[in-house]
C-alpha cells in the first residue's frame, strides 16, 4: 500500500510566514538574523534525527522483501550403496552409485504470501515515517509559537515598564509639589523594579525557547527574531469537513496498514501450513553390470496433523484484534478531533470576549483614573489597580492567542491537512 505524502502543517507554513530569506539552504541561519515558520518546519524535516534514521528503516524492510522473494535452492545429491560388506560386497564390485537432483516446490503460496507481507511491512514503515513527519512537524510548530509567544510577553512587559515609568513621573511631579506623600512614589518605584525583573527574566525564557526549537534540527537558537504574531486570529475549520479528512490522515492510514499487517500474517502462517512437494532426478551407476538408469524422487511429508496449526491460530486471534483496535483508533480519532475542535472554539469565543469587550472597558477605565488622578479625585493605589487591571487583561489575551495556535496545531496534527490560510504578518502585536 503507497501512502500519499501528507503535507502535514501545510497551514501554519502558509499562515505566519513572510518572503524567505536567503540563507534558508542551510541547517543554521547566521546569527543576528530573523526565521519564519516555513523556514523552521524544513530545518526540522530535513535534518531532525528522527527523521533521518527512518531511510535506514526502509532499506532494512526492502532487505527483509528480497529475502522473502527468494525460492528454496535446488538440492544436489550423491550416495554410494553396496560397499564394504561381506562376499560379493566386499570390494565394492557390486556397488551402486546414484547423483540426484532435486527441487523443493513450495505450495500455498508461500512465497506469493512471504512478499506481501513484505511488501505490507514496507507500507508500514513508511506510515511510521509520515506519523513521526506529523510529529516532527507539529512539535516544530509548537516550540515556534512558543518563541513567538515569548516575544509577545516581552513586547507587552516593555509596554507595560514604559506606562509606569510614566506614571511614577508624574507621581514625583506631583510629590515634589507636596500633593501626594513619598510612600504613593515608593509604591509605583516597586511596581515598576517588579516590571523590569520580570523583563529580565522574560528576556530569559525567550532564550531557552530558541534553544528548544533550534535543537528540532540540531542547531543553535542564536537568530534575533521568529518572525509572526498572534494578531489575526484563524477561522474555525468546518466539523463535518474535518471528520470527512480523517480517513486520509496519517494516523488513519497506519491504523489500516496495522490491519492489513496481521491478515497478511494470518495468510502467511495459512500458507506456511500446507506441505511442500520434493521432486528429483537423478543417474544411477551398477558397478557389477556397468549399466546405467535415471532415477525418479518425489516426497512430501505427511501432515496428519496441520504443523503451524498454533501459529494460525495465534494469527487469527491478532488478526481479529486489529481489526478491533482500528474500529477503537477510528472513533478515538474522532472523539479527539471533535474534543480539539471544542477547546479551539472556546479559546477563539474568549480571545474575541477580550479583544472587543474587557480590553476597552479596561483602556477606558485607565483614562478615566488617570483623569481623575491628575484633578486630585483618584488616590495612587487606585492609578495602579487601573493599569494593572489593563496588564492582566492583555496577559490573558496573549496567553489565549498562544493556546488557540497551539490548538490548531494539534486539529492539524489530528487530520495531516492544511485547515487555514489566513495572511502572513510582518507586523508584531501592538496592543493599545
Amino acid at each position: 500500500m503507497k501512502l500519499p505524502n501528507t503535507k502535514a502543517l501545510g497551514a501554519f507554513v502558509l499562515a505566519m510566514v513572510i518572503p524567505l530569506p536567503a540563507f534558508a539552504e542551510t541547517a543554521q541561519p547566521p546569527a543576528n538574523h530573523s526565521i519564519n515558520l516555513a523556514w523552521a518546519l524544513r530545518q526540522a524535516e530535513q535534518y531532525n534525527p528522527r527523521l533521518q534514521a527512518f531511510p535506514f528503516y526502509v532499506r532494512q524492510a526492502e532487505g527483509q522483501k528480497s529475502q522473502a522473494d527468494l525460492s528454496p535452492n535446488p538440492n544436489l545429491e550423491f550416495s554410494v550403496e553396496n560397499v564394504l560388506g561381506r562376499d560379493a560386497y566386499q570390494d565394492g564390485g557390486s556397488a551402486e552409485t546414484s547423483l540426484l537432483l532435486s527441487q523443493t516446490i513450495e505450495l500455498g503460496a508461500k512465497r506469493t504470501r512471504r512478499i506481501a507481507y513484505a511488501d505490507t511491512a514496507i507500507a508500514q514503515r513508511q506510515a511510521e515515517y509520515e506519523i513521526a513527519r506529523l510529529d516532527v512537524l507539529a512539535e516544530t510548530g509548537r516550540r515556534y509559537y512558543q518563541v513567538i509567544y515569548s516575544q509577545a510577553l516581552s513586547e507587552w512587559i516593555e509596554r507595560r515598564a514604559v506606562q509606569e515609568s510614566r506614571a511614577l513621573k508624574t507621581v514625583r511631579q506631583r510629590a515634589r509639589a507636596g500633593s501626594v506623600l513619598q510612600a504613593d512614589v515608593s509604591k509605583m518605584v516597586l511596581r515598576l523594579a517588579q516590571s523590569k525583573a520580570l523583563a529580565a527574566q522574560l528576556q530569559d525564557q525567550q532564550v531557552v525557547a530558541k534553544a528548544e526549537l533550534a535543537a528540532m534540527w540540531l542547531a543553535v537558537g542564536d537568530f534575533q527574531l521568529a518572525e509572526g504574531s498572534f494578531s489575526s486570529l484563524p477561522g474555525i475549520p468546518d466539523r463535518q469537513l474535518l471528520l470527512d479528512s480523517l480517513p486520509q490522515s496519517p494516523r488513519w492510514l497506519a491504523s489500516v496498514v496495522a490491519e492489513q499487517m496481521s491478515a497478511a500474517k494470518l495468510r502467511l502462517a495459512q500458507a506456511n501450513g500446507r506441505s511442500d512437494l520434493t521432486l528429483g532426478l537423478g543417474l544411477r551407476r551398477f558397478e557389477a553390470s556397468r549399466d546405467q538408469a535415471l532415477v525418479f524422487n518425489a516426497s512430501m511429508p505427511l501432515a496428519w496433523q496441520n504443523p503451524r496449526r498454533g501459529d494460525i491460530a495465534s494469527a487469527k486471534a491478532a488478526n481479529e484484534l486489529s481489526q478491533q483496535q482500528h474500529l477503537w483508533a477510528m472513533r478515538d480519532l474522532q472523539l479527539t478531533l471533535q474534543q480539539s475542535l471544542l477547546q479551539l472554539q472556546s479559546l477563539k469565543r474568549h480571545s474575541q470576549r477580550l479583544q472587543q469587550q474587557l480590553l476597552p472597558k479596561a483602556h477606558k477605565l485607565l483614562r478615566d483614573t488617570e483623569n481623575g488622578y491628575q484633578r486630585g479625585r483618584v488616590s495612587v493605589l487606585q492609578w495602579a489597580d487601573a493599569q494593572a487591571d489593563l496588564f492582566q487583561l492583555q496577559r490573558q489575551l496573549i496567553d489565549s492567542q498562544s493556546q488557540l495556535f497551539s490548538q490548531l496545531l494539534e486539529l492539524e496534527s489530528i487530520t495531516g491537512q492544511a485547515l487555514t490560510g489566513q495572511p502572513s504578518s510582518r507586523e508584531r502585536r501592538s496592543e493599545k
